[in-house]
């Protein structure tokens, strides 16, 4: 039956998706995570074979393995989805991909390590990436900033697309909470270790 069939092909694909996964998130700041992909036996045959599939998610150790939808929260969804993208290497027919709070519970070397797959990743599809750290707001091709005004009568939000200096000045601000010199300072090392860095990725030539 081509039940079967399709039965076996997602066995054989589950298993070895599950070790590339917990691998991605590993590197994505979620090292004790588990992950597994589990399949229940419909009583019935549809168009979609008689597999209930289900993906499985543990974010702490000794934690059970439960569904994702029910348990993670939007960073780790976000970076599970970065962690698919990244292993399975898929062309989507939409062209744009929105990461919301990537950079939750996240600093340092995996914020680092998140900032250059967000850049692979930016190679094939158009990102959009909301960030509040600078080593990832740094990799960015084109930085806005996003203020709420609060007014008497109602709230505006204003989105402007920042110069390169401005960028640096925001960058330090984002590091510390404030515009200072060594502030900036940090922010041009941040900066050019970003150029540098996307300056040697492959470049991905798209076709119409």
């Amino acid at each position: 039956l081509l039940s079967e069939q399709l039965n076996r092909s997602r066995l054989k694909l589950a298993r070895v998706l599950e070790p590339l996964i917990e691998q991605e998130l590993k590197e994505l700041g979620m090292e004790k995570s588990q992950f597994s992909v589990s399949f229940e036996r419909l009583d019935k045959y549809t168009h979609r074979g008689y597999d209930r599939v289900c993906f499985m998610l543990s974010s702490n150790p000794g934690e059970p393995l439960r569904p994702l939808a029910r348990i993670a929260s939007g960073g780790e969804v976000s970076r599970l989805l970065l962690a698919f993208k990244l292993v399975l290497k898929i062309k989507q027919p939409v062209p744009t991909l929105i990461f919301d709070e990537i950079d939750a519970g996240i600093s340092g070397k995996t914020a680092l390590v998140v900032s250059h797959k967000l850049a692979r990743l930016a190679q094939e599809h158009q990102v959009l990436c909301i960030s509040h750290l600078p080593v990832i707001a740094a990799m960015a091709d084109q930085q806005l900033w996003i203020e709420k005004k609060l007014g008497r009568q109602k709230t505006r939000v204003n989105v402007n697309a920042l110069s390169e200096e401005q960028r640096l000045a925001r960058l330090a601000q984002m590091g510390s909470g404030t515009i200072t010199d060594s502030g900036l300072e940090g922010a041009r090392e941040i900066f050019a270790h970003a150029h540098e860095f996307k300056a040697d990725l492959p470049v991905t030539l798209h076709c119409a």
